[in-house]
This record gives C-alpha cells, sequence and structure tokens, in this order.
C-alpha cells in the first residue's frame, strides 16, 4: 500500500482523506473500537436524545480546523454562544466583560481595575504575536498589576486554550487564538463533537480509505528500503507511515519524540429532563479556574425542555479536582438540577490536547523519521487545539505526496 496511517482520530482522519483523494491507496490502524478518538459523542436518555461530548467543545470558525473540514465537505453546524454570561468571583456572579457595555457595568472591576482590563483587551488586540512567541504567559501578564484584572485575564486565557499553565504557555500563541475568537467567534456544534469524526469518517470511507478497528499497531521499524508496522504481530510494509496519535502513545512508537506537557481538565457532563430557569448559562470562574456552559442552549443537544451541560476545572500541572467543586458549580447556575439527571459523567482527568505552544520552543516538526511523519494537537506551528491536529495532518498529508512525487521522478 502506499500511506499506512497510524490512529483515527481527526488527524488521521483528516489526512487519510486528503491522501485518498489525492489517489493513494490508505490504510488506517486504530486500536478503539471505533474511530474518533477524543472526537466522540454519547446519545443518552430513554430516546437517546441527549448529546454528550467528552467535556465542552467549541470550533473556532476562523481556524484551521473549520476551514480544513469546510474543504473536505464535512458539515459543521451550529451557532456561537456570543459573549453573553457571567463570572464568579468571591462568592459573587457578575456580568462578563464580554462588550463594551459590560466592561463599564460589570460589578467585577472598579475604575482602576476597568482601566487596567480596557489595557490587557488593548495588549491583546494590538501586541505582535511573533514578538511573543517566547514569552510565557506569567510574563506577559506583570504589567497586570491589579489582583482581579489578573485573576480574569487568566481566566480568559484558559478559555481560549485550554491550558491552565501559564508559567509555560507561550503568550503569542494566546495572542493568535485570542483574535481568531473576538474576530471569529466559535461555534458549539449540533449534534456534539462527534459529529467532525462522523463526517470525516464518512468522508474518509467514499474517498477509499481501508478503516481497520481494534487494531494495535506494536512497533515501527524503518531499518529497511521502505518503513513497515507492525499490527498485532504482523509487519505491514507501505511507502510512508505517518503517526496521527496522542503523544503518549505516539512516543511508545518513536521514542526519540520530545515529552511534551499536556492540557487536562476535570468535566463533568449532565443531561438534564429540565431545571429551574438558571440563574447563569455561561460561568466562568476568576478566584478558580471553573467553567460551566450550558451548550443545549446554543446548539442542539438535548430534546425539548432538556438540557445538556459540560462543568469543568481546568488543571494545572499535577493538580487534581474534586467532583465536589463542579457540582457546586452547577447548584450556583442551575438550581434543582440534581432531580433532573438523565445521565451523568464525571471524567476527572481528561487529556484535551496532547501539547499546546510553549515559550521554551517550538512542536515538534511533522517529519519523525525517513518516510515517517506524524501530525496530531501536539505537532506543528499552526493554531491550537483542534486546529493544531488538522493543520499538521493536512501538512504532513502534503510533504507525503511531495516526497511520493520526488521519488518518481528520481525513479525516471
Amino acid at each position: 500500500m502506499d500511506v499506512i496511517i497510524v490512529g483515527a482520530g481527526l488527524a488521521g482522519l483528516v489526512a487519510a482523506t486528503t491522501l485518498a483523494r489525492a489517489g493513494r491507496s490508505v490504510t488506517v490502524f486504530e486500536r478503539a473500537a471505533a474511530p474518533g478518538g477524543r472526537a466522540v459523542t454519547t446519545f443518552v436518555g430513554p430516546g437517546a436524545d441527549y448529546a454528550l461530548s467528552l467535556g465542552p467543545h467549541a470550533l473556532y470558525t476562523g481556524g484551521a480546523a473549520a476551514r480544513i473540514l469546510a474543504g473536505l465537505g464535512v458539515r459543521a453546524e451550529g451557532r456561537d454562544p456570543g459573549n453573553v454570561g457571567h463570572v464568579l468571583h468571591r462568592d459573587a456572579l457578575h456580568a462578563l466583560p464580554g462588550s463594551p457595555w459590560t466592561f463599564l457595568t460589570t460589578g467585577l472591576f472598579d475604575f482602576a481595575g476597568r482601566v487596567q482590563a480596557l489595557g490587557f483587551v488593548r495588549r491583546l488586540l494590538f501586541d505582535d504575536a511573533a514578538a511573543h512567541d517566547r514569552v510565557s504567559v506569567t510574563d506577559w501578564l506583570a504589567p497586570v498589576t491589579d489582583p482581579t484584572v489578573q485573576a480574569w485575564a487568566r481566566a480568559m486565557i484558559r478559555v481560549f486554550t485550554y491550558a491552565n499553565d501559564p508559567d509555560r504557555q507561550s503568550a503569542g500563541a494566546v495572542i493568535r487564538q485570542a483574535r481568531l475568537a473576538v474576530r471569529f467567534g466559535v461555534r458549539y456544534l449540533d449534534g456534539g463533537w462527534g459529529t467532525l469524526s462522523d463526517g470525516l469518517t464518512a468522508a474518509a470511507t467514499a474517498a477509499g480509505v481501508t478503516l481497520r478497528t481494534a487494531a494495535e499497531v506494536d512497533a515501527i521499524d524503518t531499518a529497511g528500503e521502505r518503513p513497515r508496522v507492525q499490527v498485532d504481530g504482523a509487519w505491514v510494509d507501505a511507502r510512508a507511515v505517518l503517526i496521527a496519535t496522542p503523544l503518549p502513545a505516539a512516543r511508545r512508537l518513536l521514542p526519540e519524540l520530545p515529552a511534551a506537557p499536556p492540557i487536562r481538565a476535570a468535566c463533568l457532563d449532565l443531561a438534564l429532563a429540565r431545571s429551574e430557569k438558571p440563574a447563569a448559562r455561561f460561568v466562568l470562574g476568576i478566584d478558580r479556574p471553573l467553567y460551566l456552559s450550558v451548550q443545549s442552549a446554543t446548539a442542539k443537544l438535548a430534546p425539548s425542555g432538556g438540557m445538556v451541560v459540560h462543568v469543568a476545572h481546568y488543571l494545572a500541572p499535577d493538580e487534581q479536582a474534586d467532583v465536589a467543586e463542579l457540582e457546586a458549580l452547577a447548584d450556583r447556575a442551575l438550581p434543582g438540577w440534581r432531580a433532573q439527571v438523565v445521565a451523568r459523567r464525571f471524567l476527572p482527568a481528561l487529556t484535551v490536547a496532547s501539547g499546546f505552544s510553549l515559550a521554551s520552543g517550538p512542536r515538534p516538526g511533522i517529519v519523525a523519521r525517513p518516510g515517517v511523519w506524524v501530525a496530531g494537537d501536539w505537532v506543528g506551528p499552526e493554531g491550537e487545539l483542534a486546529d493544531t491536529s488538522a493543520a499538521s495532518a493536512v501538512a504532513a498529508a502534503t510533504a507525503i505526496l511531495a516526497a511520493a512525487d520526488a521519488g518518481m521522478r528520481a525513479g525516471a
């Protein structure tokens, strides 16, 4: 075969579809029983009409993933939740400073704090991102001396990137991600995040990709003329291999890859039959790295009268979270929710992404060994989260096609 791809998450499926549409024979090996990786949605309830994704998700409308998915014909229907909501500070709910009016009226800031907050927004919108690629978020935020504004700024950065590691996170990456959100907005997806992997699986299959699930890749060998992988004990040859797994799995096959800190979150996913009128549909923690969103208020995720709610704690390195803290936030925003639970799921340490942009240096490139490429949310210079997965997948697929063309010219 032409190309073996290890992993059927977003990166693997994007690359597989791209290569197959270019006329290459592609086989994808996925260790799980179904494709999708972390882009899966579980349907729960008596009518299986509540869509629970693995924690909260939003598609950056102007990012690489949205652009690439559209180019592949994968629909990502949904709506923008807007900038309306609340922040929780010192056990009080205040209007989220998401517009000029709420900046002026929110009880979160005093006058001096308002001035500093507007200064932070100006820097977010106008600082040279490239000049801050090797600056940590902690150092970039040092001029913000008001403690409340500092905490609010860090909370906004967590929303933009999911990461809670300011000492290592690149400020330049934060600036780029924030500008995507401000300029283009985000989208909560009808049917949940799994609609992306479902659409990509259908696109890959239609393009002729062979998808083998429950197939464990045990090793990779690049000593011969062509790379090969060992699948459930048997060796399979190809002209090129693309590793599109989370970083820990990739490092088991390619131990020379550098380790990197992941993004993790504790998530409480709730399907509710109904609740009293929410006190808040969106809450962002300021004192604590907390998040709550009634995503079904924006996207089609629940039957009439029902709710799908995602509550999260953005985990710092080596941190653990208590489900009681997430339940208490739900108590605050959704009175009476405990008596209306259709389904609930607590994920104490969900890996949101295998890597993020670090101030210490760039993420790994797409070339791992001769004939072996990598892609995923920990690879390449573009974007964060799903945008990184999709962008690196297209970059790797393009490089594989170019290498094959160069080989054909050399052979001629």
